[in-house]
């Protein structure tokens, strides 16, 4: 645990014994931060929600044919805030 308020003085040895990886606000901005999150967001697995959901029934049209969308969606997948 560090005892300062920032690692803004820390070294690259300290930092790097504790199998942390750091920028300081001067390299990374929020706003970088930001668009790199809302990419991870954009995955090509939620292209492909309806297909899943269409598979999901016809494996599952012995069983139960009441299979709910949002449900499954709520369940897999990342929601977007």
């Amino acid at each position: 645990m560090f005892e300062v308020e920032t690692l803004k003085y820390a070294t690259l040895a300290t930092v790097s014994r504790c199998g942390m990886v750091w920028f300081s606000e001067e390299v990374i901005a929020p706003r970088m931060i930001f668009n790199h999150y809302l990419l991870r967001l954009k995955q090509e697995d939620y292209d492909k929600v309806p297909k899943v959901i269409e598979e999901k029934k016809e494996d599952d049209s012995s069983a139960n044919n009441n299979l709910d969308p949002s449900k499954f969606i709520r369940e897999r997948c990342v929601q977007a805030v």
